[in-house]
Formats: C-alpha cells, sequence, structure tokens
C-alpha cells in the first residue's frame, strides 16, 4: 500500500492507508498486536474494484500510543472517527480476532455499516476455549510465519505500561455481543478455520441462526486467516461486497 495518512485523535495521530479506488469501501481491522501489514497477502488477492481502507488501532503499527487508558469501545470510535473523517456510506467493515470484536461493537453504535465480515471475532473471549480442541492458534503456518507474528506482538504490548494494557485486555474480557448479533439486522459473514472443530462448535460460539448471518468454516487453518488463507478471506470478501453493495443499492 502506499504510504500512511494521519487522522489527529484527541489521543494522538491514528495512522491509517486508503487505496481510494472507485470500488465499495472495505475497512479491514486487524487483530490484536498486529497491524494493517498483516493483510498484505489478503490485499494482494483483491482487484482494484475494491476501495481498501485499512487503520492501525491505537499504539499498533504506525499508529501513535495514547497517553492513558483505553478500551475496546475506544477503539470503535476511532473507527467511527475514521469513517466520518472519510464520508464513507455503510462500509464493509472486515476485522479479525479483535478487530471483528470492534466491528461489532462500531455496528452497534451507528447505522452506517453495510456488513461485518468476521474473521474469528469472537462474540465472546471465552469462546476461544469452548468451541474448540486442541492447539490451532498458528494452523499451519512455517515456524519462521508464526516467530514473525510473536515478535511483532510482543513489540507492539511493550509499547504500552502494564497498567494500561491490563485495563485494554479487561475491556476485551468483558466484551460480549450474542445479544447485538440476535438483534441486529446487519448482514454478517462468520469466518473460522476449521482446526480443532467441535460438533457443536457453532453454538458454543454463541452465534445465533439467522438469515442473514452467513457461516464459512476455512478448511486447514488455524485462527490467523489472513496469514494463511488469503485466497479464501478476499473471496468471501467479494461475496460479502457484493451482497451489501445489492443490499445497499
Amino acid at each position: 500500500m502506499s504510504d500512511p495518512f494521519l487522522l489527529p485523535r484527541p489521543w494522538g495521530n491514528l495512522a491509517y492507508f486508503d487505496a481510494d479506488d472507485q470500488g465499495y469501501p472495505t475497512v479491514f481491522l486487524h487483530g490484536t498486536g498486529c497491524d494493517t501489514s498483516d493483510w498484505q497477502e489478503t490485499f494482494h488477492c483483491l482487484r482494484d474494484d475494491v476501495r481498501v481502507i485499512a487503520m492501525d488501532f491505537r499504539g499498533h503499527g504506525l499508529s501513535e500510543v495514547p497517553a492513558g487508558r483505553f478500551t475496546l469501545e475506544d477503539l470503535a470510535d476511532d473507527v467511527l472517527a475514521l469513517m466520518a473523517h472519510l464520508g464513507l456510506k455503510r462500509p464493509l467493515l472486515v476485522g479479525h480476532s479483535l478487530g471483528g470484536m470492534v466491528a461489532m461493537a462500531v455496528a452497534r453504535k451507528t447505522g452506517n455499516v453495510g456488513g461485518l465480515v468476521l474473521l474469528e471475532g469472537w462474540t465472546a473471549l471465552s469462546c476461544v476455549r469452548e468451541a474448540f480442541r486442541g492447539e490451532r492458534m498458528f494452523g499451519n503456518l512455517s515456524p519462521e510465519q508464526m516467530e514473525k507474528i510473536r515478535a511483532k506482538s510482543i513489540k507492539t504490548k511493550a509499547r504500552f505500561s502494564d497498567i494500561e494494557w491490563q485495563f485494554f485486555w479487561e475491556s476485551v474480557k468483558a466484551f460480549h455481543a450474542e445479544d447485538f448479533l440476535k438483534q441486529t439486522g446487519v448482514s454478517i459473514w462468520q469466518v473460522y478455520g476449521n482446526l480443532g472443530r467441535k460438533d457443536d462448535s457453532e453454538r458454543r460460539l454463541r452465534v445465533p441462526s439467522r438469515e442473514h448471518i452467513f457461516w464459512h468454516w476455512v478448511n486447514g487453518a488455524g485462527h490467523y486467516l489472513p496469514h494463511e488463507s488469503a485466497e479464501a478471506v478476499a473471496s468471501i470478501c467479494y461475496q460479502a461486497i457484493g451482497h451489501v453493495a445489492h443490499e445497499n443499492g
């Protein structure tokens, strides 16, 4: 992607990227300890008819570290600020892990969301332990890829004080979106790697069975879908874009 733009926020500068193409606006939200660069394989699989927008959460990637405590809901407010800054109309939000949780928090706050693609974006953090068996986090990534992800996460967390990070993580642990999923009319794509899947994983993930919630299980994949299964992620994004573009005229 091109050089980042900076959006001034009360806590510091938020780094974001905007391809500014004419396609449907699609905002990519990364996971904990990751940043925009973790989407690169997915971006390579997308055509130019998608307006790719991505941001680094506070203290991640090229965004500044906030001076003080913050919560998951504050990250959602940053997404809303970016949407307003760019004048986005009902964008598709694509979130991985923490990014999926933030995407749901955004959709709870505004009607200006066209759809959600949740790549292992937990309804609640406790679902991680309940819904799968065995060690599946890094799937079939190489040792080099695993070490790169771990090293970036450690480096990112080190930018915060222990107190600030713990305060933030308590807000992640407290997040729960089951009621939102039961009530929202937003179209949602629930995407999970099938490694360690149990017979009743969908129930354990606390996702209701509703007409506008679509399931995708990615064969042979673990948690880091943007790294392991970029082509599958891009394909699901296209399905979602076609659906929400039709829905929103």
